[in-house]
C-alpha cells in the first residue's frame, strides 16, 4: 500500500491537464502565480481549511480560497464553481452526471506542456499503474481515470478485552466475536436523536459487515443486481449484518459508536473498559488521538476469497472541475496535494485522506489499524461502493432504515425491504 502510494506521488505532477472544452484553452494557460486564488473546494465532515491554507503557503505564493462542504451541501448546489474539487469516491458517478469533473486521460496530450514539464499520452497510463488496485478501482468511472486517490475508507474491527489477544493474529468470524460481549435485550435500544446521527458511518458500518458475509463478487452487484438494478438488500447476508449492528447497538454504553461518527466510534473503544467491539474507518479518524494500547484490530474472516470488509468510498478524490479557470495552477496544487509529505501532513486536517507515515509512532493503534489493510489496498476485489448517480439518497434512505431497525422499530426484514 505504501510503496504504491509513494510512486503515485512520483508521477502524478506530470498528468495532468484539463480539455479545452471543458476546464479553458491550455494554450491561454495563466502563469505560475497569479493574483487570483484557486478555488478549492473539499467535501468532507472534518476540514481545518485554515490549517490547509497554512500549509499551502509554506510552499507557493499562489493564493487559494477553501470551500469545506458538508456532503448534503455541496450536491444541493446548482453549479460546481471551483477549479479543484476534492470529494469522497463515492460520489464520482454523480459528478461525472452532473458534468462537474473531468476525465484526466483525455487531458494529457502529445505535446502539451504541464507545470511541471512535457507531458505526453502514456503518462496517464503510467499513472493508472503506479496506483494500487484497490485506489485505481475508485478513481475509474467507465474505463477512465478521474482523478488522484487521496484515501481509501476501509473500516476496520477495533477491539478490547482481556479476549482480544487470542484472537488478534488469526482471522475470526463474527459468530467468534458476539459471544465475547454482553448479551444484549431488544429492551435496551435506548432513545437516539435522528438529529445527532452520523448516517454515512452508520451505513459504512452496514456495508462493513455485509462485506464480510457475501461471497458474491462486487463487479455483479452486491447492493443491487448490476444488470437490473434491483436491490438485494434481503439477501441472508444483508440480514445478517442488521443483526450483528443491533447487537453492537446494544453494548452498554456503545450505541455512539453505532450510530456516530468515526471518530466518536474511535474515542469510545478506546475508552471503554470492555470487552467491546468498534467498527472504525481510519481514514476518517485523527491519528494523533488518543492510542489505548490494550485495543487491537481484528482480522475478521470473509466467506469468499477476497477480503472481507468494504471499500465505503469515503476515501477522498482530488480532481479537477470542468469549470477550471487556471490549469497549471490547479494542477500544481493536485501535484501537492498527492506528495506523500503533504499527504502525511494534511492527513490531520481533513478526513478522509490517509496519511503516508505514522503520525504517533509505528506502534500507535491508528498505524497498525493502517497496516492491516495492506492486502485490501493490493485487490481490486474488494466490496466497494458502486460509484452510481444517486448514491448519496441511496445511502440516506438506508440510514433512515437501518436506525429504525437499530430502535426496534422495523425487524431487519422489514427495515430492508423499504
Amino acid at each position: 500500500m505504501v510503496l504504491g502510494m509513494l510512486v503515485l506521488s512520483a508521477v502524478v505532477g506530470g498528468c495532468f491537464r484539463t480539455d479545452p472544452d471543458a476546464a479553458g484553452d491550455p494554450s491561454n494557460a495563466a502563469p505560475r502565480t497569479t493574483d487570483v486564488p484557486l478555488r478549492i473546494w473539499i467535501v468532507s465532515p472534518r476540514v481545518d481549511a485554515p490549517a490547509v491554507e497554512r500549509q499551502w503557503k509554506a510552499n507557493s505564493d499562489q493564493p487559494i480560497e477553501i470551500t469545506a462542504w458538508e456532503e448534503e451541501q455541496f450536491l444541493a448546489q446548482a453549479d460546481a464553481n471551483a477549479d479543484v474539487i476534492v470529494y469522497p469516491a463515492r460520489l464520482l458517478g454523480e459528478l461525472v452526471d452532473r458534468g462537474w469533473v473531468v476525465k484526466l486521460p483525455e487531458a494529457v496530450g502529445p505535446g502539451q506542456t504541464t507545470s511541471t514539464g512535457p507531458a505526453s499520452p502514456g503518462e496517464s497510463t503510467q499513472q493508472m499503474a503506479a496506483m494500487a488496485p484497490a485506489e485505481r478501482a475508485q478513481v475509474t468511472y467507465d474505463g477512465h481515470l478521474y482523478g488522484v486517490p487521496l484515501g481509501c475508507s476501509i473500516p476496520v474491527v477495533i477491539a478490547t478485552g482481556d479476549w482480544v489477544e487470542q484472537m488478534a493474529n488469526e482471522p475470526v468470524h463474527w459468530d467468534q466475536i458476539l459471544p465475547h460481549l454482553p448479551p444484549g435485550t431488544e429492551g435496551d435500544a435506548p432513545a437516539v436523536d435522528s438529529a445527532t446521527v452520523d448516517g454515512q458511518a452508520l451505513v459504512d458500518r452496514f456495508l462493513t459487515l455485509v462485506g464480510g458475509f457475501t461471497t458474491r463478487s462486487s463487479k455483479y452487484g452486491i447492493l443491487f443486481e448490476m444488470q437490473t438494478m434491483t436491490s438485494r438488500l434481503r439477501e441472508p447476508e444483508c440480514i445478517q449484518a442488521a443483526d450483528v449492528l443491533r447487537h453492537l447497538f446494544r453494548q452498554p454504553g456503545g450505541q455512539r459508536a453505532v450510530v456516530g461518527s468515526h471518530t466518536e466510534a474511535w474515542e469510545w473503544i478506546q475508552s471503554t473498559a470492555g470487552p467491546a467491539v468498534a467498527i472504525v474507518s481510519p481514514t476518517q479518524v485523527d491519528d494523533r488521538s488518543i492510542s489505548n494500547p490494550d485495543c487491537r484490530v481484528l482480522p475478521v474472516a470473509g466467506k469468499a476469497d477476497f477480503p472481507a470488509g468494504w471499500n465505503t468510498g469515503g476515501g477522498l478524490v482530488g480532481g479537477l472541475a470542468a469549470g477550471c479557470r487556471q490549469t497549471a495552477q490547479s494542477t500544481e496544487f493536485l501535484r501537492w496535494l498527492s506528495d506523500a509529505a503533504t499527504r502525511t501532513a494534511v492527513a490531520p486536517l481533513v478526513g478522509g485522506i490517509d496519511p503516508m507515515a505514522p503520525l504517533a509512532g509505528v506502534d500507535s493503534l491508528a498505524w497498525r489499524a493502517r497496516r492491516s489493510l495492506d492486502a485490501a489496498y493490493a485487490t481490486d476485489a474488494m466490496p466497494r461502493e458502486p460509484a452510481l448517480a444517486g448514491a448519496h439518497s441511496y445511502r440516506k434512505a438506508l440510514a433512515e432504515q437501518l436506525l429504525s431497525i437499530l430502535l426496534g422499530e422495523k425487524t431487519p426484514e422489514e427495515g430492508l425491504e423499504a
